[in-house]
């Protein structure tokens, strides 16, 4: 994927008024004498919307900053509990990612842990360019975010984030997609059925317990 997929959504779906290139990297995040380990992740001015994030104090990065690769950041409040001392502001704080100072402009509200356990609070989010270029040194995104005009109209979001790929990537009627898309219906439709399977299973373990706890008072 690459600037040019973005481009292509933004200009031929309409059911899709918010889109954002993405992309992250891991790696050691240091304030003074603290560090932790994290994620990176870099996106456009609209990323934090897109996201469903809020900003706790402090400000977004602007075009401006994304247009230049700037080494700005906004943090979550896993990554400050663990850089900065209660009573220090960490928005103005210069932090360093990969040896690379970054300077923090903004601190995200909490979301704690989502559906699958992972801590949602434990994240840098920065340009995308500057991820892109100043962290991993790559000219590729790892992904294309979408937001569509409803819940409903994902469905015709999807056939036209389809075909506006395909001609981005120059594909013949005969050949297969170079892409997946994902839709919030599909993870949370696997999330049930996983749900389910461990449901299931756990129940069976719960049978043999009981039948083996069974035999064992018989035999007492």
């Amino acid at each position: 994927l690459d600037i040019k997929d973005v481009e292509a959504i933004k200009r031929d779906c309409p059911s899709i008024p918010e889109v954002t290139p993405e992309v992250s990297g891991g790696g050691q995040v240091v304030a003074g004498s603290n560090n932790w380990p994290t994620t990176f992740y870099g996106g456009d001015v609209n990323y934090l919307d897109i996201k469903k994030v809020e900003i706790k104090s402090g400000r977004m990065f602007t075009e401006q900053e994304v247009s230049s690769a700037s080494k700005v950041c906004l943090i979550g409040q896993t990554v400050a509990d663990n850089l900065f001392e209660d009573d220090v502001d960490p928005v103005g704080q210069t932090i360093r990612f990969k040896n690379i100072p970054v300077k923090v402009i903004g601190l995200l509200e909490e979301k704690g842990e989502n559906t699958f356990g992972m801590d949602q609070d434990d994240l840098l989010i920065g340009p995308y360019t500057t991820v892109q270029k100043r962290m991993l040194a790559i000219t590729h995104i790892n992904a294309i975010l979408g937001s569509a005009l409803s819940e409903e109209s994902t469905a015709q979001a999807v056939t036209e984030i389809t075909a506006a790929m395909r001609s981005s990537h120059k594909l013949s009627a005969g050949e297969e997609d170079d892409f997946q898309i994902r839709t919030q219906a599909e993870l949370v439709s696997t999330f049930s059925s996983i749900s389910n399977i461990l449901t299931t299973l756990l129940g069976a373990i719960s049978a043999i317990s009981l039948l083996v706890g069974g035999i064992g008072i018989m035999n007492i």
